[in-house]
């Protein structure tokens, strides 16, 4: 079928192959697509794409095999491996796979579990499984993640939340606040992060900025050397 029209019963197992089809279903359809610029509409079901399909789905509560997406529908679970996902505004989805690339509107919530995957969001909420490397960039998105996760930060103005992470600001210029104990955190020197938690190290390359805000706190600054957590030093006495 080519640019057709496929309607579904509730509880239907259906394989649609060709181009620019819209199918419509039920809930708790099954669902195999292996074409291109397909729309689906779904509610409570599961959708497998072949590798290479490029399809909108509308939906919620859906479950998602797929290599390229735009979703408008909210609540889905998307299953990608080095694929692409376009998230409409103000949705909720849940991402797991490697290599992933996944833009959004403003205010998406996503809970993402994979390596590799690059995130760019605005305003957004982005959560971290354990384990999880993942690139972000966007203005103001809350990030936070669990033991032992890989975060490269290029957007300005997020707070990130992590414990035993690695956290990387890359782009120059990143304005952020860190939270969270026994991360790794590098910096430029033009970027600005005001750092809190416990035995964090901090280690801020090249010049042009001041150390970050939390060496004040706690941290033994080093201007290009870096930072570590440790007890502050005692002041000098200049008394008579």
């Amino acid at each position: 079928m080519s640019s057709g029209t496929v309607t579904l019963g509730n509880a239907s197992t259906v394989t649609v192959a060709g181009t620019g089809d819209s199918i419509i279903g039920g809930s708790g359809d099954v669902l195999t697509l292996s074409g291109s610029s397909d729309t689906a509409t779904l509610s409570n079901g599961a959708v497998g794409l072949a590798n290479g399909s490029q399809v909108t789905v509308t939906a919620n509560s859906l479950t998602v095999s797929a290599s390229g997406l735009v979703v408008n529908g909210s609540n889905d679970g998307l299953q990608l491996s080095s694929g692409t996902v376009s998230l409409a505004g103000s949705l909720s989805e849940a991402v797991t796979g490697n290599s992933d690339v996944i833009s959004g509107g403003t205010g998406d919530v996503l809970s993402l579990s994979g390596s590799g995957d690059t995130v760019t969001f605005s305003s957004g909420t982005v959560t971290l499984a354990n384990a999880s490397v993942a690139v972000v960039s966007g203005i103001g998105d809350v990030i936070s993640g669990g033991a032992g996760d890989s975060l490269s930060l290029s957007g300005s103005t997020a707070t990130v939340t992590l414990s035993s992470g690695t956290i990387s600001l890359i782009a120059a210029g990143v304005t952020t606040t860190l939270a969270g104990n026994g991360d790794s955190i590098s910096a430029l020197g033009s970027d600005t992060a005001t750092v809190s938690g416990s035995s964090d190290v901090i280690t801020v390359s090249g010049s042009g900025g001041q150390p970050p805000s939390g060496c004040d706190r706690g941290r033994r600054c080093g201007g290009r050397g870096g930072c570590r957590t440790g007890r502050p030093q005692a002041p000098e006495h200049h008394g008579p």
